[in-house]
């Protein structure tokens, strides 16, 4: 078992307490929550000097540490070259180089929402939230013209994607996905309880979940013909470029102290929409410490899959499968 560390060595009840804390902060949160609690995680010999750490996994996912605490949902730069990461209890922003080189701080106090921008070839990183974010590029490190707030419509909601002339807004306080086109607004209603919803590429599927995290069920819908699908236990969908899969989070295990739940164990699935099957994506991850793996994301020419592991705050790269084998 992995340790979680502070000023010195813990104990075992020390770890299943930090545990305790940040799956209890993460379902108060809600299901959306980037930010699981924790603390500086013990990860190897790669903690003391950042970067990636590959020693505790020779034959499996390249393992990112910090020298400075516990990160979570990583998201890739448009080029792959950068993840950007936040930090404990939600509170921090850094950025990894996908190259192994050591985190930078942006913001160790920042608390917000934050998202990636293409300026070209830049990798900016817009953060912040209001009228204006703040926009830095993440290569030179200067100051970018400040990024647009996400677009928001009253009754529709959010916006979460747009492809081919259509516009995708997701309300999920009344649990809808709405599609704005030339044709006019088609209302799609989904679970009341829907929240997570992620729209495929080319606009074709949505993948959403219901219920809260530690029950979470994955729901696919196609949004042309009106049908839904249920994918089983699953949280946290992320689509490749192609449409033709998503990768999400299978929570294996909960442990319960008094009235809190702790996802201890869960496994990361790929999807395949023509087969409808799906498979674990590392095999051989219960060979190695058992790890939560939460929080997919998939770059964006679709060869790699970034994950968080809440048992220890490691960020994980794992080269993605070229098919998904039944």
């Amino acid at each position: 078992m992995l340790y979680l560390r502070y000023s010195g060595r813990c104990s075992g009840l020390g770890h299943r307490f930090a545990v305790l804390v940040a799956a209890v902060a993460l379902l108060l949160q809600g299901c959306e929550s980037r930010v699981p609690d924790g603390s500086t995680a013990q990860l190897g010999r790669g903690v003391e000097q950042g970067g990636v750490s590959t020693d505790l996994v020779p034959a499996g996912p390249t393992r990112f540490t910090a020298a400075t605490g516990y990160r979570v949902s990583p998201a890739p730069s448009p080029s792959g070259r950068w993840l950007a990461v936040a930090g404990l209890r939600g509170q921090g922003l850094y950025l990894l180089p996908a190259d192994g080189g050591r985190e930078r701080v942006v913001d160790a106090d920042f608390r917000g929402p934050w998202r990636w921008r293409n300026d070209g070839a830049r990798d900016v990183l817009c953060f912040g939230s209001g009228a204006t974010a703040d926009a830095l590029d993440a290569e030179t490190w200067e100051a970018r013209p400040p990024c647009a707030p996400v677009a928001h419509h009253e009754e529709w909601g959010d916006r979460i994607h747009k492809v081919g002339g259509r516009t995708f807004y997701h309300n999920s306080r009344v649990g809808t996905v709405t599609v704005v086109h030339d044709q006019g607004v088609e209302m799609i209603p989904l679970d009341r309880s829907a929240w997570g919803a992620k729209v495929s590429p080319d606009g074709r599927y949505v993948a959403y979940c219901t219920g809260n995290l530690a029950k979470a069920e994955l729901i696919l819908l196609d949004v042309a013909a009106g049908r839904t699908q249920r994918l089983g236990t699953g949280a946290h969908p992320a689509w490749f470029p192609d449409s033709a899969r998503l990768v999400y989070t299978a929570i294996s295990r909960i442990e319960r102290l008094g009235r809190a739940a702790m996802v201890t164990a869960a496994t990361l699935r790929l999807y395949e929409v023509a087969t409808g099957k799906s498979r674990v994506l590392d095999p051989t991850s219960g060979q190695t410490a058992q790890r939560a793996e939460v929080q997919p994301a998939v770059s964006s020419d679709g060869r790699n899959i970034v994950y968080a592991d809440w048992r220890s705050g490691a960020i994980y790269r794992v080269s993605a499968p070229r098919k998904v084998v039944p």
